[in-house]
């Protein structure tokens, strides 16, 4: 009972599930080199507009920024033209970052190619039409997941009631692998841009499996299904 309590007194404090932490830039370039720009940030972020970001010498705003509140993020969107060479060979850079940011996501888009890269204090720019290595990219990404994951109240709670519900460590290390490898899936599907959920739809599914979490504690069964299949119900 004294473990019920103390997490649902933790639980209180975090049903305001959070967002990634990231902003996000699209640079989206057509056939004509029409360039598109789509800056995201999150509503409760004070320090994003401390962020700016900086084009090549060659670029001009040619529209009005237009603003608009969509799912927890301010969206502002523009257009530019960076000559007739468009932005190939060209560096995009994001200004006032520091090393406890969790930086910007960027992604630029052309005849179907997609280059996105995570931008942090050490490394402020995106070179256009300049891959990255593999192990680079593997690097950036699971260094998002892993402040993704410690900065989230929420996923921090998930896991404790994980653990006052495992019986051993056997069925510990199944769940917490299980909610592990389903939260790197649904993090990769939203930042890859393959899925689009509201963040409203998400922090409430969140909310639930926490208060699920609580209310197996209360119960106290140990022939229940959560408790029989915790790894199952960790990963879903």
């Amino acid at each position: 009972m004294i473990q019920l309590f103390i997490f649902l007194v933790l639980f209180a404090s975090s049903l305001g599930a959070h967002q990634t932490g990231l902003s996000y830039v699209d640079v989206k370039e057509d056939a004509q080199n029409k360039i598109v720009i789509e800056y995201k940030k999150p509503l409760g972020d004070s320090k994003a507009d401390d962020i700016f970001i900086r084009y090549p010498l060659k670029c001009a705003q040619i529209t009005e920024s237009q603003q608009s509140v969509v799912d927890g993020f301010i969206i502002n969107e523009y257009e530019l033209w960076c000559s007739e060479d468009g932005l190939a060979d060209s560096r995009i850079w994001v200004e006032g970052l520091v090393s406890s940011d969790r930086g910007v996501l960027i992604g630029y888009e052309k005849d179907a190619v997609v280059e996105t890269s995570l931008l942090r204090a050490t490394t402020p720019f995106i070179h256009i039409n300049h891959k990255s290595e593999a192990f680079e990219l593997f690097r950036e990404y699971l260094e998002l997941g892993i402040v993704h994951i410690w900065m989230g109240f929420d996923h921090l709670l998930f896991v404790l009631g994980i653990l006052l519900l495992a019986k051993t460590r056997k069925i510990l290390l199944y769940s917490v692998t299980g909610f592990t490898i389903a939260h790197s899936i649904t993090l990769a599907f939203g930042v890859l841009g393959v899925m689009s959920v509201s963040i409203l739809y998400v922090e409430a599914v969140i909310a639930l499996s926490i208060l699920f979490l609580a209310r197996e504690l209360l119960r106290e069964d140990s022939d229940s299904f959560t408790r029989k299949y915790l790894g199952v119900v960790a990963f879903i």
